[in-house]
């Protein structure tokens, strides 16, 4: 799944040097794998304005050729909505009106296991899954279920806050409050839990306060204002940090914590508790800054703060305030970004960091001075800039706005994105971008491609939606687009989901649909596809 939306990509992310890009054509700020012909050559697949697609950047055999696929779809259950898919494809999780069923797959029967699950987590190896419910008056439930088994074990129903677990969900753990003032954690080592007989283990109280609980691989850090507890989920062992003087965090795989005070930050090891280092990002020609958020750690190396404050001690209050982001190593602190407040979120079912640009304090700004981004665990943008300098990806007139997407691979390597640039012609396309060095670029010259819009294996292609005009009806296709042809997959017997689910697997290459169709009498009902890639 890709962020979608409609949002201003002024000039590119690499400020001033975008700047001198803004008044090239579009053909030459790109290379191109080929001569640079536009695609004419179709099978079995309509006319041209039907796919609504023409290619540049290759040849007509290699770039522009379209194909019939033939039937790839099989819908796997009805009247109900996608929550996951083992990774393995060995069963399915679904929510219907009445609660949370499981299926195997790819023929088996849904069977109720619980009530309405939020989320779940499955395994690497499909042996388990966890599920949530949303809150209710802040409280949820927790579930685990073992395919093979009837129904799922609750493991709470008064559950607070989140609930975190390892990903090989070796335990599960979550926040209770018990009597007035008191907050119990609980951890579940699931290898024992079964039902009937899966009680938790209570390493820390708090009483008072409003604790809130994280994970990092088997560690557990417990945080009351700055009050900081470290827990190891296999043994329940606790070690009291006390008052931290700043806002604590933990990495991904709990190896390291830290806290960031007084314009420092300072990480040390889980295991042996000794300083690491201590780095400063507070700039010392410029007035104190604070942070605005607890800094992040996606990776066992960089912390990542966000901070704001004042660019002089004589900056009027009505002026904004400034926003940088900081990521800090063993070596020194880097600013990787100014004017924006950053955020961990998923790209699919990848973390990534996505930055969202300050809005414009004056009636005008430059185009190299707003725009939101996309950022790895190091906090430098995707996709990167080549070290010479040369600028390929993205480079639009000031004026192009991302209509779908961007999608990435999971290396963030690749990314493909639907763009409108008034300049020339108000032209629509496809771009896909390969290490923010090559593009190819898919011209729309028909109905504008929808979501899904996501990366497919076995091999590597672009998965989109468009309408098709066929027969005095609109039908929805599924394309897929190698750069050097593109694929009718099929007419969809309704629509995906708007914000529904889509999940890609592979072994053997496959993609999970929530799906809508409008029925006879005017009401709607729901299924899941399984795209056969």
């Amino acid at each position: 799944m890709s962020l979608s939306g409609c949002r201003s990509f002024a000039g590119s992310n690499w400020k001033m040097l975008g700047l001198l890009l803004l008044g090239m054509s579009l053909t030459a700020c790109r290379t191109e794998p080929g001569d640079g012909g536009d695609a004419g050559t179709q099978e079995d697949a309509g006319t041209q304005e039907d796919a609504g697609a023409e290619v540049d950047g290759g040849t007509e055999e290699d770039a522009g050729t379209q194909v019939d696929a033939g039937a790839v779809f099989s819908t796997v259950t009805q009247d109900a909505r996608l929550l996951a898919v083992d990774v393995r494809q060995t069963f399915l999780i679904s929510l219907r009106a009445d609660g949370t069923y499981a299926q195997a797959l790819p023929e088996g029967g849904a069977m109720r296991i619980a009530d309405r699950a939020e989320a779940v987590h499955t395994t690497s190896d499909g042996s388990a899954a966890l599920l949530w419910s949303q809150e209710v008056d802040g409280l949820r439930s927790v579930w685990l279920w073992r395919p093979g088994t009837s129904s799922a074990i609750p493991l709470t129903l008064r559950s607070r806050g989140a609930v975190v677990h390892d990903a090989a969900l070796s335990y599960a753990a979550f926040l209770e409050e018990e009597g007035a003032g008191v907050t119990s954690l609980f951890v579940v080592r699931t290898a024992t839990c079964r039902p009937g007989n899966c009680a938790p283990i209570r390493p820390v109280q708090v009483e008072g306060g409003a604790p809130e609980l994280r994970a990092g691989g088997p560690t557990l850090l417990l945080v009351d204002g700055t009050k900081t507890w470290l827990v190891d989920a296999a043994t329940g062992g606790v070690t009291n940090l006390g008052e931290l003087p700043g806002k604590p965090f933990i990495s991904p795989l709990g190896t390291r914590y830290g806290w960031s005070a007084e314009g420092k930050v300072l990480l040390f090891d889980t295991a042996t508790g000794s300083l690491l280092w201590e780095q400063t990002w507070q700039n010392a020609k410029l007035p104190p800054w604070k942070l605005i958020s607890t800094p992040i750690m996606m990776d066992e190396v960089h912390v990542l703060v966000n901070v704001e404050g004042r660019y002089s001690e004589s900056q009027p209050p009505q002026v904004p305030l400034g926003h940088e982001l900081h990521a800090c190593t063993e070596q020194r602190c880097n600013e990787m970004t100014s004017a924006s407040i950053c955020w961990e979120t998923r790209t699919g079912e990848q973390p990534v960091l996505f930055c969202r640009a300050d809005p414009c304090p004056t009636v005008v700004c430059p185009p190299s001075t707003r725009f939101d981004s996309f950022r790895d665990a190091s906090g430098v943008s995707i996709p990167r800039v080549p070290p010479s300098g040369l600028v390929l990806a993205p480079s639009y007139s000031g004026q192009a706005a991302i209509l779908l997407g961007p999608t990435f691979t999971e290396d963030f390597a690749e990314e493909a994105a639907l763009i409108q640039d008034p300049q020339p012609l108000n032209r629509l396309y496809l771009d896909w971008f390969q290490g923010g060095v090559q593009r190819w670029t898919l011209v729309q010259t028909g109905t504008s491609p929808a979501a899904p819009m996501v990366f497919v294996p076995g091999p590597r292609r672009l998965l989109y939606r468009q309408p098709v005009a066929r027969n005095s009806k609109i039908e929805q296709h599924l394309w897929t687009w190698d750069r050097e042809q593109v694929v009718d997959l099929g007419a969809l017997d309704g629509v995906p989901v708007d914000q529904g689910t889509a999940l890609v697997r592979d072994h053997p290459p496959a993609l999970y649909l929530d799906m809508m169709k409008e029925n006879g009498d005017g009401t709607a009902s729901n299924s899941i596809l399984r795209v056969r890639l």
